[in-house]
């Protein structure tokens, strides 16, 4: 009775996940296999048989959530949340119904702190702007009233402020009229 048990909710899982790419699915079932083992280690039980037990539920996978964020770096992130999502796909009945557990991974996703790249240092960007600005009011042959003009040339500076840090010295001396002073150049008034 045990096997057939087994082979049944194997074939659940199987069935209900066959709809997904083998990518998603394959996160899925690794997200379950950790949650698996959790449980069998923590709480001695099987999941199948916790996920029954429809009162205590949300506590036990706020738990799970808290317990691998404490355990690790970060790095399971991911296979904690698929463990979630696995657990609602296989039983549609549990939607809406974690709100613990989903708040804890919220949380855990918020502490992560991002890592990306800015496009261009902050500090070149604003001694970029401010010596084409100087160079502006300064040069010769652009004309005083620059009310129309500035607002324009500004816009595409900082439009070319998000190019790869590598292309933006093209790209602005491209769009704007005059010459952009950079940082190592220096500036010479006449």
């Amino acid at each position: 009775m045990e096997r057939s048990a087994q082979t049944g909710s194997a074939s659940q899982v199987h069935f209900r996940f066959s709809r997904f790419s083998a990518p998603y699915r394959s996160r899925l079932l690794q997200g379950l296999c950790d949650l698996q083992d959790y449980c069998k280690q923590e709480l001695g039980q099987d999941l199948r048989v916790l996920i029954r037990q429809r009162r205590v539920i949300d506590r036990l996978l706020g738990a799970y959530v808290m317990d691998r964020h404490a355990s690790s770096d970060g790095k399971q992130l991911s296979l904690v949340k698929h463990a979630l999502l696995g657990c609602q796909h296989l039983n549609p009945w549990l939607r809406g119904r974690l709100a613990i557990s989903w708040e804890n991974l919220r949380v855990w996703e918020e502490q992560k702190v991002a890592n990306l790249r800015r496009p261009l240092p902050v500090p070149m960007w604003v001694c970029m702007v401010g010596l084409s600005r100087a160079h502006g009011f300064t040069a010769q042959d652009v004309p005083l009233d620059l009310s129309g003009l500035s607002w324009p040339y500004c816009w595409k500076l900082a439009c070319c402020v998000c190019c790869i840090q590598g292309n933006s010295s093209s790209c602005v001396i491209q769009t704007l009229p005059f010459r952009v002073l950079f940082p190592s150049v220096s500036l010479k008034l006449q």
